[in-house]
């Protein structure tokens, strides 16, 4: 665990976030991704419980498993049109999430994406064929989803426990 780092601006130098770069950094609160940077490895930011707001810069193409997992504290995260993959709970249990807006962009969405998180009110998915299972599982808030008509399947679990949803889009 790193404690006591708050605030991190990673270098244009650096390429790639690897696995579990930062993750149990428990007080960090503001991440600078550098445009340089073409992936986000699995669980680089897994449980930095005071991280508030993420913008992922044009270039990052893979967002991993895990990556944001169990980030409390994120009320807010851009993601870039580059990117083409976002893995396997990459934002699961990251209660303080209201949006999130999934790029055209996108053809892989893993299972769980928002695994629980709670307070998420709006998910917009332009890209992606497949609606992953338990992607929207525990989103108790989840009142609107918009996804692209050209969707494919979707899968078990997909929207269980969302006791609050009123609509789902296919546009």
């Amino acid at each position: 665990q790193c404690e006591r780092l708050t605030s991190v601006e990673i270098p244009e130098s650096v390429t790639s976030i690897g696995k579990s770069a930062f993750s149990w950094c428990d007080s960090l609160t503001s991440v600078e991704i550098p445009e340089g940077a073409s992936s986000i490895g699995d669980g680089a930011f897994k449980y930095c419980t005071s991280l508030t707001s993420v913008e992922i810069p044009e270039g990052v193409t893979s967002i991993g498993n895990n990556a944001f997992y169990y980030c409390t504290s994120l009320t807010s995260v851009v993601i870039p049109e580059s990117v083409t993959h976002v893995c396997e709970f990459s934002f699961a249990e990251c209660v303080s999430l209201e949006e999130l807006i999934i790029p055209e962009n996108v053809s892989h969405v893993g299972s769980g994406f928002i695994y629980g998180c709670k307070n998420i009110k709006r998910v917009i998915i332009k890209g992606t064929a497949i609606i992953h299972a338990e992607s929207f599982k525990g989103c108790d808030k989840l009142e609107t989803v918009a996804i692209t008509k050209n969707i494919t399947a979707i899968k078990a679990n997909s929207f269980c426990e969302c006791i609050s949803i009123k609509n789902i889009n296919f546009s």
